[in-house]
């Protein structure tokens, strides 16, 4: 018995997804699905240019297109055809000459700034983001991007920029506080108060949300490279640190009450977890 199409929204085995849509088409069944079907058309779109089954692509998009002619995604969808099937230079041309026409479709944003960054384009690319951010201010999606590309290229403090603008608009995501102390973290090793920052976020994300492995274990690590620093560093960094910081500085006693705390949370979320034992045993 063949498969129902709808099968495919669930799937990702391109060859599966090739296969059902197939084995349905040819039977004449599609119709029955009526407004449903148009998902389906755009995953197979997708699982045809990734096995190279480009005139089934094409084929799908013309469908879709036919539908909703000149619909953002659709647009977008096109960009990602001359992606698979042409150059680099056609299909920045084309998202080039569909901001033009709308500079508010962030879909063709996003795609040219995706292509950017596949072919390495870095500096362009952050550079785009930079510029789409200005303008989408709320899309958080974009804020992590460009996070992302300054973390690739060690510009950490950027990067804690961008995750502070992204806690604006989640207050209460625990990802974000997280990766918010990671950078602080990194930057700790060539200035340790960014190691009482990150602690200070780490302990944040566990307020939120109690089971997150992550930030115990980003707390675990604060505290232990805490510990190492000497007195003397300890007294001068509280000597030079500004009032306004002055106040993320625990005091030894409340580092190892968190350090003890954060040892037997680690300990017993990786009993839980079987990824996570295997992960910390690598």
């Amino acid at each position: 018995m063949s498969a129902n199409i709808l099968e495919i929204s669930e799937l990702k085995d391109p060859q599966r997804i090739l296969k059902i849509f197939e084995e349905q088409e040819s039977a004449a069944k599609l119709d029955k699905y009526e407004d449903l079907l148009w998902d389906v058309y755009q995953k197979v779109f997708v699982a045809a240019l990734i096995v190279k089954e480009d005139t089934l692509a094409k084929k799908c998009w013309n469908r879709l297109n036919d539908r909703f002619n000149k619909s953002p995604r659709v647009d977008g969808l096109y960009g990602m055809y001359l992606e698979a099937t042409s150059t680099f230079e056609d299909a920045l041309s084309y998202y080039n000459q569909k901001i033009f026409e709308d500079p508010t479709n962030t879909i063709i944003h996003k795609r040219k700034l995706s292509l950017l960054r596949s072919v390495g384009k870095t500096k362009e690319c952050m550079n785009g983001l930079i510029e789409y951010v200005d303008t989408f201010y709320t899309d958080i999606e974009a804020w992590a991007e460009l996070a992302d590309l300054y973390f690739s290229v060690e510009a950490y403090q950027k990067a804690a920029f961008c995750y502070e603008e992204m806690l604006l608009l989640q207050p209460y995501e625990p990802r974000i506080f997280a990766k918010l102390a990671d950078a602080h973290f990194v930057m700790g090793k060539s200035n340790n108060i960014h190691l009482w920052i990150s602690l200070k976020h780490y302990c944040r994300a566990v307020e939120i949300s109690e089971a997150y492995f992550h930030a115990w274990y980003g707390i675990q690590q604060c505290c232990e490279a805490i510990n190492k620093i000497s007195k003397t560093e300890l007294k001068r960094i509280q000597s030079r640190a500004p009032e306004a910081t002055l106040n993320i500085l625990a005091d030894p006693a409340k580092v190892e009450e968190l350090l003890e705390l954060s040892g037997k949370k680690v300990e017993e979320l990786t009993r839980q977890d079987e990824n996570l034992r295997k992960l910390l045993a690598a």
